[in-house]
């Protein structure tokens, strides 16, 4: 279950960094996620959070894609070979990728304690089988999943939303690991407002890595 965290004491930035120091793991991600591992993603009453998802499993893909590996389902496995992806999309993925690393950068730089767990637990996952979703968490891995934002237009204002969508998706999904369980209560909420409460210090005291590149909040209307 979750910590049971809401209605006591306030919880701060130390508390934080204790969940974080607690996120010690000693087996590795799986290669394989089953379908039933989304729903142990455990969201408790808030259904939004309860979508449809593919078993997917760890591939690796061509520099073409980006490099490295992809959590994909069964149906993407041929189109995401070497030269089977129309080339459009695959400077597409490629972006998607890129952007997403950013955003996990953006995340280590607010809060430099989670940078292993973004690095060894957060991964681009590519499911083409479902459209509902951009992330979920099991206890051990936290996949976003890419397809969805295929579709998404690559203008510069464009990508600084898309920017912003990512680090939320992945502050969601970490709050969910740290909180393990708690589903969407007071527990996981404080949780998650003290992951983007540092993500916007950092954006506001203009330190490297967050959205100080960007000229202006990409939260808020141009003044």
């Amino acid at each position: 279950g979750g910590t049971g965290r809401g209605g006591g004491a306030a919880f701060g930035r130390a508390d934080l960094e204790n969940m974080i120091s607690g996120l010690a793991r000693t087996s590795p991600g799986q290669s394989i996620l089953p379908s039933s591992a989304f729903a142990e993603d455990n969201s408790g009453d808030a259904r939004e959070c309860l979508r449809p998802a593919s078993t997917l499993q760890k591939i690796a893909v061509a520099e073409e894609l980006g490099g490295g590996h992809l959590f994909c389902d069964e149906a993407s496995l041929g189109v995401l070979q070497p030269g089977a992806m129309p080339t459009s999309r695959q400077e597409t993925l490629k972006r998607l990728r890129a952007a997403l690393e950013h955003s996990k950068s953006i995340l280590a730089a607010a809060i430099p304690s989670m940078r292993t767990t973004l690095r060894t637990v957060v991964h681009a996952g590519f499911d083409s089988s479902n459209n509902d979703y951009l992330g979920f968490c099991t206890d051990q891995t936290i996949i976003v999943n890419l397809n969805p934002l295929m579709s998404r237009p690559s203008g510069e204002a464009e990508g600084r939303l898309l920017t912003h969508e990512l680090v939320m998706t992945v502050a969601h999904e970490v709050a969910h690991l740290l909180e393990k369980g708690g589903g969407h209560g007071p527990g996981w909420r404080n949780t998650y407002d003290h992951i983007l409460q540092a993500v916007y210090s950092d954006a506001v005291n203009g330190t490297p890595g967050a959205f100080a590149k960007a000229r202006s909040c990409v939260c808020c209307p141009a003044d």
